[in-house]
C-alpha cells in the first residue's frame, strides 16, 4: 500500500507531459488534450519540434490534426513541471529517459511507463527501472491492449494505469489481474472494440499464467 504522501490521485493532475514523440506518446497526449489537461510532448529531436509545432501533424500518425493547445518542446525540464510524466519510449531506452529527466523533478510526482517490457541485462520491470533512475519518481505502468491509431480516432479501448503492488509487478501480470477483477465485476468488452489477443489466466493459480517466465525474462 502507498503511504499517503505518495497516494495517487489521478483526478488531481491538470497537466500531463509526454516523453517520446512516436505514435504512441503523440496519440496519448491527443487524448490526455482532449480530456482538457494541459500537454506537453516532447522530442528529442528539434526538427521535429519544429515541424509538429508549424503543423500540428505528427508524420508517425497521418492525417490526424492534433490538438492546438498542445505544446511540443525540446526542453526535457518544462516538461518536467507537469504534474504527471508519461514515458513513451522503447523498453531498453527508458532508462535514459529518466536519467535525463530525474534532475528536474523537484517533487514526488507520477512517472509512468508506457512500454510492456523487461530491461535487458538487469532483468528488471519497467517500474523498477524508473524507481532507481528517479528517486523522487513515483512509479506506474500505463497498460492496454490499446493501439495507437485506434486511441487517436477515438475508438473503444480498455487502458489502465497501475501502480505496482506487490504482488503484480510484471506488467503482463497486472493484465490478467485486471482482467480477472473487470469479469469479477461482471464487465464485458463493448461489441464495437476490435478483437485484441488475451493474455492466458490460469484462474486457480495465485498468480496469473506465466508469471514466472515473465520474471525470468522469457
Amino acid at each position: 500500500m502507498p503511504t499517503a504522501a505518495r497516494a495517487i490521485d489521478m483526478a488531481a493532475f491538470n497537466s500531463i507531459a509526454v516523453i517520446g514523440a512516436g505514435a504512441w506518446g503523440t496519440a496519448l497526449a491527443a487524448v490526455a488534450a482532449r480530456a482538457g489537461r494541459s500537454v506537453t510532448l516532447y522530442a528529442r529531436s528539434s526538427a521535429s519540434v519544429t515541424r509538429m509545432k508549424a503543423t500540428h501533424e505528427n508524420p508517425r500518425l497521418p492525417g490526424i490534426r492534433l490538438e492546438s493547445s498542445i505544446d511540443f518542446t525540446g526542453d526535457i525540464a518544462q516538461a518536467a513541471n507537469a504534474d504527471a510524466i508519461l514515458i513513451v519510449t522503447p523498453a531498453q531506452n527508458l532508462r535514459g529517459a529518466v536519467i535525463a529527466l530525474a534532475p528536474y523533478l523537484k517533487q514526488p510526482k507520477p512517472v509512468i511507463a508506457c512500454a510492456k517490457g523487461i530491461e535487458r541485462g538487469t532483468h528488471k520491470f519497467m517500474t523498477e527501472v524508473i524507481a532507481e533512475a528517479a528517486p523522487a519518481a513515483i512509479p506506474a505502468i500505463l497498460s492496454g491492449p490499446s493501439f495507437a491509431d485506434d486511441v487517436v480516432a477515438a475508438k473503444a479501448e480498455t487502458t489502465l494505469i497501475i501502480p505496482p503492488p506487490a504482488l503484480c509487478t510484471d506488467n503482463g501480470a497486472m493484465i490478467a489481474w485486471a482482467g480477472a477483477e473487470r469479469m469479477a465485476l461482471g464487465l464485458t468488452d463493448s461489441m464495437e472494440a476490435p478483437p485484441r489477443a488475451r493474455w492466458l489466466l490460469d484462474a486457480n493459480a495465485k498468480a496469473p499464467a506465466g508469471y514466472a517466465n515473465s520474471r525470468a525474462g522469457y
